[in-house]
C-alpha cells in the first residue's frame, strides 16, 4: 500500500464531501485546506510517535523488544479488525 501525501488525502476527503452534499467551488477550497491541516497534523504526530518509540525501545533489553513490538502488531492487528469491521457494516 502506498502512503498518501497530505494534498492527497485532503483531496480525497474533499472529493468524498463533495459527492455527499455538492460543495460550492469556495466550499472545496476552504475544505480542502483545513482537510490538509488535518493530515499535516497527523503526519507530524505519526513521526512523533516513531520517535518516541525508538527511545523507548533504546532503552529496552532485547527480550523487552521482542515483547514491546508484538505487543504493539497485537494492537495493530485488533485496529485493522476493527476498521475493516467499521468499513462492513457502513457498506450495509
Amino acid at each position: 500500500m502506498q502512503k498518501m501525501t497530505p494534498e492527497q488525502i485532503a483531496a480525497i476527503k474533499t472529493n468524498r464531501l463533495d459527492k455527499t452534499v455538492t460543495l460550492t467551488d469556495a466550499q472545496k477550497q476552504q475544505v480542502n485546506s483545513i482537510y490538509l491541516e488535518e493530515a499535516k497534523a497527523s503526519k507530524e504526530r505519526m513521526a512523533q510517535r516513531k520517535e518516541t518509540q525508538k527511545k523507548v525501545e533504546a532503552v529496552l533489553t532485547k527480550e523487552q523488544a521482542q515483547k514491546f513490538e508484538a505487543a504493539q502488531q497485537k494492537r495493530m492487528e485488533q485496529m485493522r479488525a476493527m476498521h475493516a469491521e467499521r468499513k462492513a457494516k457502513a457498506k450495509e
